[in-house]
């Protein structure tokens, strides 16, 4: 009788013990899957459109951008030869890629340059394009840099100007809702090397893309 009373005690202390320990496995599994942290990091800002208006002796900056997710503020900047810039004043994000316009009324008598700083919630910051705006007269187009690699500043009589191959095939079109002069900045790396035209009306530029 004792003996079988030892073999019982030895069968329940067994089972408890395999208990404690599957309950102990998923303890530890349950920890592990709770921990799993997903990759939230946020795509940069992209500014898919960047132009600087003459309106009434001054310039209007209009921009939209897409990516504005945890975007906090647009610090707009100013620079009169194109290297060093100072802000002149800044915007609040929408964060719903909305059209942005911000007023210089007192720009340089000469030429003009515009960048936009796009500063996150967490700090960090990135740069856009630079728009060149000039305030003397202009007739036809301007383009500047020419020859040109990545981005081109263009300035041209509006509403629309449109930039096609030496083929004659249109690859881009810009449309402002103003009839003024108007400046803007256009990405162009990923076209391939060769001769592009900008037209607006009867006005045409030739571009050298690198």
């Amino acid at each position: 009788m004792r003996n079988l009373f030892t073999l019982l005690l030895s069968l329940f202390c067994f089972y408890a013990s395999s208990q404690e320990a599957n309950t102990s496995r998923h303890k530890t599994t349950g920890k592990a899957e709770s921990s799993i942290v997903m990759d939230s990091t946020m795509q940069p800002v992209q500014v898919t459109s960047f132009a600087g208006i003459r309106k009434n002796g001054g310039i209007e900056l209009v921009w939209q951008a897409s990516g504005e997710t945890g975007l906090s503020i647009y610090e707009v900047q100013h620079s009169s030869n194109g290297t060093s810039f100072r802000p002149i004043g800044s915007l609040v994000a929408h964060g719903d890629g909305k059209e942005y316009r911000y007023p210089d009324p007192f720009p340089d008598d000469d030429q003009n340059f515009y960048r936009l700083k796009m500063v996150d919630r967490d700090g960090k910051h990135s740069y856009s394009a630079i728009v060149r705006v000039k305030m003397q007269a202009v007739s036809g187009i301007t383009i500047y840099p020419n020859p040109a690699r990545n981005t081109v500043n263009v300035q041209w009589t509006g509403p629309e100007l449109n930039l096609v191959s030496q083929q004659g095939k249109s690859v881009r079109t810009i449309k402002i809702n103003h009839k003024g002069v108007v400046s803007s900045s256009i990405t162009i790396g990923e076209l391939p090397r060769g001769v592009y035209y900008f037209q607006a009306g009867s006005e045409r530029k030739k571009l050298m893309k690198e």
